[in-house]
Formats: C-alpha cells, structure tokens, sequence
C-alpha cells in the first residue's frame, strides 16, 4: 500500500472517531486536542510506511493529510471568532505541529519496538 493510502486511511479512521465526539460540537480545546492526536498519528504513520520518502515529502504528506482532515472533520464547526481568521490559523500552524511533533519524537522516542 502506498504513503499516501496509508496516511488517507489513518486520517479517515480519525475522522470517523471525531465525527461521533463531535456531533455535540466541540470546543476549540478540543479542536487543537483533536489536531495535536490527528497531527501524532498521521506523523508515526508517515515514519512507519515513509522510508524511502524525503523528508521533504514526508512533511508535505502530513500536511496535506491534516489539511483534508481539517476541511473534512473541523472547518464545519462553528467555533468562536471569525471563520476566516480561523481557519487560516489553523491551517498556518500546521505545518509547525508537524515539526514540532517529529522533533518531539525524534528526540524522545517513536514508541515502537526501536526504543
């Protein structure tokens, strides 16, 4: 299976998950809880099926899988503050989460059989 079928699953599988947390709405706490989990799993998915990938396209893999995340699963939540300034927010510090967490990882461990 491909980099990219493998992250789209992944993304799809928390989707699903959020999707049944979120019928109640959700706080924008838990939308930046829901990015930061989304942000990990797609991260270790890209790791475990990525080599081979630059680190480069690695990078724009998770972006582009939390992006569809974000269209999909958090854009139509009405959360406070104008939508505009939201979202551009957020899909801003994306990329950021996803250096932040691989740095984090690298650092402290992947948690799998390696450490």
């Amino acid at each position: 299976m491909s980099l990219h079928n493998e992250v789209s699953n992944a993304v799809s599988d928390l989707i699903v998950q959020y999707k049944q947390a979120a019928q109640d709405g959700l706080s924008f706490g838990e939308v930046f809880q829901l990015l930061v989990e989304a942000t990990g799993v797609v991260v270790r998915v890209i790791e475990q099926f990525g080599s081979g990938h630059t680190s480069e396209d690695k990078k724009k893999a998770a972006v582009e899988a939390l992006d569809a995340l974000y269209v999909d699963l958090i854009e139509p939540i009405d959360l406070p503050g104008p939508d505009i300034l939201i979202d551009r927010g957020i899909k801003t510090l994306i990329p950021f989460m996803v250096d932040w967490l691989v740095g984090q990882f690298n650092a402290n461990g992947w948690g799998g059989d390696e450490d």
